[in-house]
């Protein structure tokens, strides 16, 4: 924004598409340098420098080819600047509002950002993952119950967090019993999710067979139990 509005001759030729950037392009005389997106960082001591091609190569095609790679890079960036519906003056606006729409997109994504910082957190500590498959954080809030073997023994209120190919992550409501690591527990909601994703994976494991993995104040996991023919992983 900053370089833009001290070059007032380019505002009215740029336009901004909602999605991260992956490459640029630049066509010059029938010739069409592309590079991808790079993660390079700037020289060391040249803070302000913001060349990064040391970091990437650009390719370079000409028009006309046989490969007709040319044609197909300009008719890609013309789709992007067809359908962009945001020009200088709708990202001045957004600026101008930003705290705003930044409070909005934390909120939004609140659940997915502190999955993100465990997962950093996890990373950094250089201790080995032990589950296979990737956990996914709850796109709704699930009420659900365990039930387990004795007559002493209420449904456990819970809250799902996230999920695995192999298990759930869940959270106890307080005031709750909570299983004990090793017993076996079977899981029902007390209500269907609105959102689809988060009800196809509540079908997937209503009514199966889950060993608890961990029980803690704040969290159980549960692994769940391999049937004859199912290929599950680790929770």
């Amino acid at each position: 924004m900053g370089l833009l509005n001290e070059t007032e001759f380019l505002t009215d030729r740029v336009k901004y598409y909602a999605h991260n950037p992956n490459c640029w392009m630049v066509i010059v005389d029938n010739m069409a340098y592309f590079e991808p997106y790079t993660f390079g960082q700037p020289i060391k001591g040249t803070a302000d420098n913001r060349r990064f091609g040391p970091y990437m190569p650009v390719f370079r095609f000409g028009k006309g080819s046989l490969s007709g790679t040319f044609e197909m890079l300009r008719r890609h960036f013309e789709k992007l600047w067809d359908t962009s519906d945001a020009a200088h003056d709708h990202l001045d606006d957004r600026w101008q509002n930003r705290l705003e729409l930044g409070r909005k997109i934390l909120k939004g994504r609140e659940r997915w950002f502190a999955h993100v910082h465990r997962a950093l957190t996890f990373a950094a500590s250089r201790q080995k993952e032990r589950r296979r498959w990737p956990r996914r954080t709850c796109d709704e809030r699930v009420s659900v119950q365990l039930h387990w073997k004795g007559l002493d023994n209420p449904p456990t209120e819970a809250e799902v967090i996230e999920s695995s190919a192999g298990g759930l992550g869940l959270k106890p409501c307080q005031g709750t019993r909570i299983p004990k690591p090793g017993e076996r527990v079977t899981l029902s909601a007390k209500a269907r999710p609105g959102n689809p994703v988060t009800r196809s994976m509540l079908q997937r494991y209503e009514g199966k067979s889950f060993d608890v993995a961990e029980a803690l104040d704040d969290r159980i996991c549960l692994q769940l139990v391999k049937t004859a023919g199912a290929k599950t992983a680790g929770a």
